[in-house]
């Protein structure tokens, strides 16, 4: 079911959050955040990020080394950002 503000009503409002950063970061809406994607993102939330930066990023999210990261490694990495910040 569809409410008003067009979310899913099985959906936690975490869930929804974390599946709208992910949105804004997938850029070409190929459904994976390649490096380039995550530089402009994070450049984007006025995040001063250097290369190393996001190569480290990227290594710590893509946990099955594929290069990208899809919706359920950024999920996990949102996830412990945010445990980490509270």
């Amino acid at each position: 079911m569809i409410n008003e503000l067009g979310k899913s009503s099985e959906v936690s409002d975490e869930e929804y959050q974390i599946r709208q950063a992910f949105k804004v970061f997938d850029k070409d809406g190929n459904g994976v955040i390649d490096k380039n994607e995550l530089r402009l993102a994070m450049r984007t939330l006025g995040e001063k990020v250097s290369e190393a930066d996001v190569t480290e990023m990227m290594r710590d999210a893509d946990t099955n080394g594929d290069g990208k990261i899809d919706y359920e490694e950024f999920a996990r990495m949102w996830t412990m950002g945010l445990k980490v910040k509270k």
